[in-house]
């Protein structure tokens, strides 16, 4: 029998720990530790909880889950956030409208990259942080359409930080209007 030095056999366990993506109903999840080398980003994930990394590509809706059941393990979904090793010819390709369950707290970086058609996301009461720049779908400066034609972002009545009107997303505390949907009806950029 082939001896192997501890570090080895260590360097094996903690990767398998830390590194663990599954995918149920069409939806992947990442657990423990997510890594980009490419991007630079370092993701420490709570025991118990996971991040939502890739969404389908051949739905056209997805109600994205708080909660989800992997080998006998609950895992509470904390976060939607793209992981950049995803073919960007798969990544949600196809949906055209989101839903996401009341628990989840973050809508991340670029959580719904290449979501072309995507065309309405409903956020929960507990979605408290949403990355502004580059989380929602949007056009660029210079009015260049780079994600999708998003109507509508409809917030829940009680989230305690967001609210939207019109499928126009506001502070709560100032009435700021901090996003518009590139394709809202109120737009005098929408392609005709």
């Amino acid at each position: 029998m082939k001896k192997f030095p501890l570090s080895i056999i260590f360097l094996t366990i903690t990767f398998s720990l830390f590194a663990e993506r599954f995918t149920v109903g069409g939806i992947t999840f990442c657990t423990n530790l997510y890594e980009d080398d490419y991007g630079g980003i370092k993701k420490e994930i709570p025991v118990g909880e996971a991040i939502v990394c890739e969404l389908p590509s051949r739905q056209k809706r997805v109600k994205i889950p708080s909660k989800v059941e992997h080998e006998g393990k609950s895992y509470k979904v904390r976060e939607i956030f793209y992981a950049s090793g995803v073919s960007i010819y798969k990544y949600g390709r196809d949906l055209e409208a989101v839903e996401i369950e009341e628990g989840i707290k973050k809508i991340g970086a670029f959580a719904f990259f290449q979501c072309d058609r995507l065309r309405i996301i409903r956020i929960p009461s507990t979605c408290t942080e949403i990355d502004l720049e580059f989380g929602l779908p949007k056009t660029d400066s210079s009015g260049n359409h780079f994600y999708c034609d998003l109507e509508a972002v409809i917030v829940a009545s009680k989230n305690p930080k967001y609210y939207s009107k019109d499928g126009i997303l506001y502070d709560k505390k100032t009435d700021k209007v901090l996003f518009i949907p590139h394709s809202h009806k109120s737009k005098s950029n929408k392609s005709k």
